[in-house]
């Protein structure tokens, strides 16, 4: 929980820089900027972990599902 706190954070302290694309943050100074490198790192997190959860989420899921048709094929095979 305190891992999600400080990232959050950490991203209001650059949320100007956050809603330029990366490549326009970057050519104000001939692609010099300092905050470059930081903006493509921190786009890049914002669209992996999303992702990750989601993969979480379906594997979840998927582990779910299996463990129900096993107890389904058990609760009818004690049926018969």
């Amino acid at each position: 929980m305190m891992t999600k706190t400080s990232v959050f954070l950490l991203t209001l302290l650059f949320v100007n820089d956050l809603l330029a694309c990366p490549y326009c943050a970057g050519s104000t100074q001939d692609g010099k900027d300092s905050n470059t490198t930081l903006v493509l790192g921190l786009f890049i997190l914002a669209i992996y972990i999303p992702y990750v959860i989601i993969y979480r989420l379906i594997k979840k899921h998927n582990a779910y599902r299996e463990q129900m048709m096993v107890e389904h094929d058990n609760r009818r095979s004690s049926n018969t």
